[in-house]
């Protein structure tokens, strides 16, 4: 999996810190990078035992970060689509220099 790389003084890097410094949010990432192939919100919360609305929450905090993966499922024939989840990084780098220096 690619590498998100974060300079130092971009905005999204408060962003970022408030995410990390969250019990569930860490968490959540946690549980995403463990498993294969991604999971459902129900999913989710059950695994951490968490309301729903906290893991949507996080989900959408993750999502506007670039950190997640999201792509529609149909469960059955008969139901509508769903969204699965999962990290679309693994690994993180923080960077006092700027992307275009660091070469």
């Amino acid at each position: 999996m690619p590498v998100k790389t974060f300079y130092i003084r971009e905005a999204s890097i408060e962003d970022w810190g408030l995410l990390l410094s969250n019990f569930n949010s860490r968490n959540i990432m946690i549980v995403l990078s463990e498993t294969k192939g991604g999971m459902y919100v129900n999913e989710i919360a059950l695994k951490l035992e968490l309301r729903v609305s906290v893991v949507v929450y996080h989900l959408k905090k993750l999502g506007e970060l670039g950190f997640l993966t999201i792509t529609e499922k149909q469960i059955s024939k008969t139901t509508k689509l769903h969204r699965f989840f999962k990290m679309s990084h693994t690994s993180f780098v923080v960077t006092f220099t700027k992307r275009d220096e660091l070469n």
